[in-house]
């Protein structure tokens, strides 16, 4: 667990882990002693990478380049950017300019709702 509850960056994240496997192969083991070795936390960081890039994967549409000037994205229901938005949440991970991005569309959204 994090004290400060703070999320790390997603990429340094990924960089953690990529250290990991560079660090297993080095080691002199047999190759199923090097599959079980694991660094503390290792896998706790494997599952926060799989999480968002399975985010990344499922929300792809709606996350990359301009909504305003694409016809299927731009209809969007507030149902859908809530469910967005609270999976990004739940990732442990800072995942960058996607979650500030679709965060402030579903601020906007709210907002036009209620005036409307």
């Amino acid at each position: 667990e994090n004290p400060s509850g703070r999320k790390g960056k997603l990429e340094d994240i990924r960089e953690h882990v990529e250290k990991a496997e560079a660090l297993r192969e080095k080691l002199w083991f047999s190759e199923e002693e090097k599959e079980a070795w694991k660094l503390d936390g290792e896998d706790t960081l494997k599952s926060i990478v799989k999480e968002a890039d399975d985010w990344f994967d499922e929300y792809a549409i709606y996350l990359e380049g301009d909504n305003r000037r694409n016809e299927a994205r731009s209809c969007i229901s507030l149902s859908k950017l809530k469910q967005i938005v609270y999976e990004a949440n739940c990732i442990h991970a800072n995942i960058g300019p996607s979650c500030s991005k679709i965060t402030r569309i579903l601020g906007q959204a709210e907002s036009w709702y209620e005036k409307h």
